[in-house]
């Protein structure tokens, strides 16, 4: 059985591999967001995050055929009432090119970024999304647990996974994504 085989569904095809991004990829990356997310906002958000060495993203890609067809980020956000900051992530963008979606790889692409979240330390993982489609990672409702996202304080698409006893020791916070997510055009 292949190394993380546990990390990739079913239905997706052996020909995937995913790791690190590399500065090669950034274009690549870059278009991709566009072409999957329809406009330019997600691909500034990379692009600036990766300007900003503070949030020490974790950056992976998945590549068919030598051709980069999905991309996920992870990187560093804070907590107003901790400065625990250094063990907190927040997951996104993540994007698979329109022609490769439904067929697992996003999936992959997160059940990896998670892991390597959980190998670094991290505490929790923050994401704003559908709560139908993360909750099968391990996501569960952030207000309910004691944070919450931008003065909305019970939205349900913010959501947080903890590692160990992190959910017992953070304390009831506004999560803050770094400033470059809030600079998109």
């Amino acid at each position: 059985m292949p190394q993380n085989s546990h990390l990739r569904p079913r239905d997706i095809s052996q020909s995937i591999q995913i790791r690190a991004e590399i500065p090669q990829d950034y274009s690549a990356v870059e278009h991709l967001t566009e072409q999957a997310f329809g406009h330019t906002a997600e691909a500034e958000i990379v692009r600036r995050v990766r300007k900003e060495s503070a949030l020490h993203p974790i950056s992976l890609v998945a590549v068919r055929d030598q051709m980069i067809v999905g991309h996920v980020l992870f990187s560093k956000i804070s907590l107003s009432q901790t400065q625990a900051s250094d063990l907190l992530f927040g997951l996104g963008p993540v994007c698979v090119h329109p022609e490769h979606q439904r067929q697992g790889i996003a999936s992959a692409l997160i059940r990896e970024g998670l892991a390597k979240c959980k190998s670094s330390r991290c505490l929790a993982c923050f994401v704003l999304g559908s709560p139908a489609y993360y909750q099968r990672f391990g996501f569960q409702n952030a207000y309910q647990a004691g944070f919450w996202y931008n003065k909305d304080e019970d939205n349900p698409a913010f959501q947080v996974i903890f590692w160990g006893n992190a959910g017992l020791h953070l304390p009831p916070s506004e999560a803050r994504y770094a400033d470059v997510f809030y600079l998109a055009d």
